[in-house]
């Protein structure tokens, strides 16, 4: 398989992933992209900074 072909592939399973995932119906649709910058944020230390 080309390795365009692979990438494209890896690209479309992540999506299915990320679509289907449960989390998804547990959030309003207003707030989809707070949730999802928060979630993408989550690993990073706490601001301690006053």
């Amino acid at each position: 398989m080309p390795r365009f072909a692979r990438f494209r592939a890896s690209l479309l399973a992540l999506l299915t992933a990320v679509e289907t995932h449960p989390f998804r119906g547990t959030v309003d649709r207003e707030q989809m992209v707070a949730a999802r910058m928060a979630l993408k944020h989550a690993h990073e230390p706490a601001d301690t900074k006053a």
